[in-house]
């Protein structure tokens, strides 16, 4: 799944714990910038409970957070934190 419209100042324990409120993750990536470890934006992750995409994305709309089915992407070897 993925998040878009995050605040760049925004931590990476706030993002996963919006997210991690509706049921557990599966895997979690804010992606940063290399030169300022700043947010860029956007954000992916997968639920255990592949279910909850439409209950996250519905949900997450009014906090202008916008989540949705992201495509398979392969962003070189980023570890992705849970």
């Amino acid at each position: 799944m993925s998040c878009t419209n995050t605040d760049y100042g925004v931590f990476f324990t706030q993002v996963k714990e919006l997210l991690s409120s509706f049921g557990p993750l599966k895997a979690f990536n804010l992606v940063k910038d290399s030169a300022t470890s700043l947010s860029k934006g956007y954000a992916f992750c997968e639920y255990v409970d592949v279910d909850l995409t439409d209950q996250v994305n519905s949900s997450n709309s009014s906090q202008n957070l916008y989540c949705d089915l992201a495509e398979s992407v392969r962003v070189g070897s980023i570890d992705c934190e849970i």
